[in-house]
């Protein structure tokens, strides 16, 4: 390794090393870092792995890319809900199958994914968490 890369890869480790692993392991699976869903985190996955695999799990993926579109389109929605009784209905109608909740129109995708939204609830914390 060029003594360059080396020094970094040094200092880089040593910056993360100051912090308690429980809050790195939060921290870099939290919100937009989520490797389930972060896009880029799924390209690079993903392309790595067609790398040396060709398209032997390319069904897999595309249902990687949909279940992180759904599951970012709802954490969008729940930013910008005013109270939690909106994400209840959400869910409700997603539980249904309807591609309206209230007033809001849910997109084809979200719908034509067959996730079991069964599983989900809403708490009082105002998340979309598995029961």
């Amino acid at each position: 390794m060029q003594d360059r890369l080396k020094l970094e890869s040094e200092k880089l480790a040593r910056s993360w090393m100051q912090h308690e692993s429980a809050r790195l392991r939060d921290y870099l699976v939290a919100g937009v870092e989520d490797p389930r869903i972060n896009l880029q985190s799924l390209f690079s996955r993903h392309f790595l792995l067609r790398a040396f695999t060709e398209d032997r799990f390319v069904d897999l993926m595309e249902q990687e890319y949909r279940f992180a579109s759904v599951m970012n389109w709802l954490i969008q929605r729940r930013q910008r809900l005013e109270n939690i009784e909106e994400l209840e209905e959400i869910l409700h109608a997603l539980r249904r199958g309807s591609d309206n909740a209230e007033g809001l129109s849910i997109p084809q995708f979200v719908l034509g994914l067959g996730m079991p939204f069964g599983i989900f609830r809403v708490d009082r914390a105002s998340s979309a968490r598995l029961r």
